[in-house]
């Protein structure tokens, strides 16, 4: 994020959407767009995604998606965008991403939770 100014700063090497943690799934879908036509992304202004390999798997069985370099006009020196491949998010769902090629790995987990 810019601060107006640019005297802001920030102690995360990375920062994912959506985020690690409980997610409420009614964001993954508004009424313009949803998460699974727009794609998951990390960003990060310390850590080159250049040669990023993801892994999204979901109680053990493999998520494909295809990752793409997305450019420094996204708000961070590095980013990239993973496009779920054949399958949707699904409420009830925790999902674990690996991000490896990059120094260091990146791992987490999102929880897909309902809200009523």
């Amino acid at each position: 994020m810019w601060v107006i100014g640019g005297s802001g700063g920030g102690s995360k090497a990375w920062t994912a959407w959506p985020p690690p943690g409980d997610f409420p799934f009614e964001a993954v879908s508004v009424s313009w767009s949803s998460l699974d036509s727009t794609g998951w992304t990390l960003q990060s202004d310390s850590i080159s995604l250049s040669g990023a390999k993801v892994s999204i798997t979901d109680g053990g069985t493999d998520r494909p998606v295809t990752v793409t370099t997305l450019g420094a006009n996204y708000g961070s020196s590095y980013a990239i965008r993973m496009l779920p491949k054949g399958w949707t998010a699904q409420a009830g769902h925790t999902y674990h991403v690996s991000v490896t090629g990059v120094s260091p790995a990146i791992t987490y987990d999102v929880k897909m939770v309902a809200c009523p």
